[in-house]
């Protein structure tokens, strides 16, 4: 999988190792973890540009309960982008939970900590719902299936019209996920 040009999601949990993991140069290292795990709070990251998440998510991402990954040095390298942080405790930190980055070929997405679905759980005993946590899964998996190629600006308009006619032009602007976005 790691010398495809197919994406991909990684989920590195309490029975994952640290060599290995650190062998398929993702874009992001472990070191001194000496195989320790800590319960991980996610902590949203603002200024996250690859896709946008509605307001109410990031305010249910914010009461999730933690996840058991690696504690260690964690060491991004170029083209990769934090959402989520590590908050141990209430100890904010720079170490990512989730995060996604882009290479040539491929796109991937890693998220350092096991448990997912106590997300889901909290979720549906809060709200009856799990929208929050299927909003952010969706748009993970939506940004890793979405080929580079497509044009982020896009003019709209009729190739032919009659001189007296008027002329419409419209466009669009998508983010790195291919969503439409309206601000500018």
């Amino acid at each position: 999988l790691n010398n495809s040009t197919i994406s991909a999601w990684y989920i590195v949990g309490n029975q994952s190792s640290e060599q290995e993991f650190n062998g398929l140069n993702l874009g992001v290292s472990v070191t001194n973890s000496k195989n320790n795990f800590n319960d991980i709070f996610p902590k949203v990251n603002q200024q996250f540009p690859l896709f946008t998440i509605a307001e109410n998510t990031l305010k249910l991402i914010q009461n999730f309960p933690p996840l058991s990954g690696f504690f260690g040095n964690y060491q991004l390298k170029t083209n990769s982008y934090t959402l989520l942080n590590q908050k141990i405790g209430n100890v904010e930190t720079d170490n990512p939970l989730l995060i996604f980055n882009e290479q040539p070929t491929k796109k991937n997405a890693i998220l350092f900590g096991e448990g997912i679905w106590r997300w889901r759980m909290q979720e549906f005993l809060m709200n009856a719902n799990n929208d929050a946590t299927n909003e952010l899964i969706n748009k993970t998996v939506q940004f890793l299936a979405v080929k580079d190629d497509k044009s982020k600006f896009r003019i709209i308009l009729n190739k032919s019209f009659f001189e007296n006619e008027a002329l419409l032009i419209n466009a669009e602007l998508y983010n790195d996920s291919y969503e439409l976005i309206n601000e500018p």
